[in-house]
């Protein structure tokens, strides 16, 4: 509804008539974040008190120390150099491509500054989604194929590893009902950038560093900041 041309049509016609059929006929209705709330509100005209923000909880055990040892993790993904990461579904709602062409910017705009080694690598963590694909070629189009890791599907007792080794963690979507990848980073203490957009604000609060995720150079400055 919000951002419908980054979901393929037919599966978002099914979503749609989905939607519209379980609001209609549900007699209240959960919403992970005040901003899905005023969202599903606009659309489908939710009458008063049949909605109730609660908010996502997620794996406590980011807060611990993980077991897996994090040379074992790096090397299972071939990560050698610092690097900036991102998790999620490989999909054009992650705002996959402006993030590269960011990243592009950033590493040019680095290696202009002959005071700091540019060395960090884009670790793209996460299962593919739809046109993911496309993304590999995207990157090596852009000229850093070579710089940009693409690890495939996660499981869960590398994510603590992959956060916590992580310079920064990067996550300009085009909208999120709720946002659990930013509670992880927060978790992990690992420096977040993300989108000024849908819930991020809400969740993220004053605990990361805000970005237009239109704006490419906005992206790019963002990330020189943090490294």
């Amino acid at each position: 509804y919000k951002v419908p041309d980054v979901f393929p049509s037919l599966s978002a016609t099914k979503t749609r008539a989905i939607l519209n059929l379980m609001t209609s006929k549900a007699d209240k209705i959960i919403a992970v974040s005040e901003s899905t709330r005023k969202d599903l509100c606009e659309i489908f005209k939710c009458p008063d008190g049949k909605m109730k923000v609660i908010y996502s909880g997620f794996d406590k055990r980011l807060f611990e120390e993980s077991g897996v040892a994090r040379e074992r993790v790096l090397e299972k993904y071939s990560i050698k150099d610092r690097y900036i990461l991102f998790l999620g579904t490989l999909e054009p709602i992650k705002n996959v491509v402006r993030l590269f062409e960011a990243y592009k910017i950033f590493r040019s705009n680095c290696k202009k500054n002959s005071t700091v080694k540019c060395d960090w690598k884009l670790v793209m963590a996460g299962k593919n989604g739809w046109l993911s694909k496309d993304f590999k070629q995207v990157a090596k189009d852009l000229g850093i194929g070579k710089d940009v890791i693409f690890t495939g599907y996660v499981i869960g007792d590398d994510l603590v590893p992959l956060f916590k080794n992580a310079d920064f963690f990067v996550m300009p979507s085009l909208y999120e009902g709720f946002g659990t990848t930013v509670l992880e980073a927060f978790a992990t203490g690992t420096p977040a950038i993300v989108s000024n957009v849908s819930s991020l604000p809400e969740i993220a609060g004053s605990a990361a560093m805000f970005v237009n995720p239109l704006d490419v150079d906005n992206i790019a400055s963002a990330m020189t900041k943090i490294a």
